[in-house]
């Protein structure tokens, strides 16, 4: 079976790179809410049962935060390797497209 090739478009790949870049603001946004939620005050129900609930309550939340931030990360990530392949396509369209135009000169 003889391949035809395939081809990027690096403007749907910027696009593609803008919706990613939402999502990861989005997945920031809800681990700021984690951090935010984690300062309350530990012992709004009660001394005792602030100090004995509060802070394994404050644990989990600085690790709930801490994960949902490296997804958040982890987005940010894809989205420069998603742009970085559209410059990539764009100046390997541009350079292949000159040599087919100085040869015509």
């Amino acid at each position: 079976m003889a391949g035809t090739g395939y081809t990027v478009n690096p403007a749907t790949l910027e696009a593609y790179a803008t919706a990613l870049e939402d999502r990861g603001h989005r997945v920031q946004a809800a681990a700021d809410r984690v951090s935010a939620v984690n300062g309350g005050d530990i012992n709004a129900f009660g001394v005792a049962v602030g100090q004995v609930l509060g802070i394994p309550t404050r644990i989990a939340l600085r690790v709930l935060h801490d994960q949902v931030a490296s997804a958040a990360n982890a987005f940010a990530a894809q989205v420069a390797n998603v742009r970085t392949a559209a410059t990539q396509y764009r100046a390997t369209e541009t350079s292949h497209a000159n040599v087919f135009t100085q040869g015509q000169k």
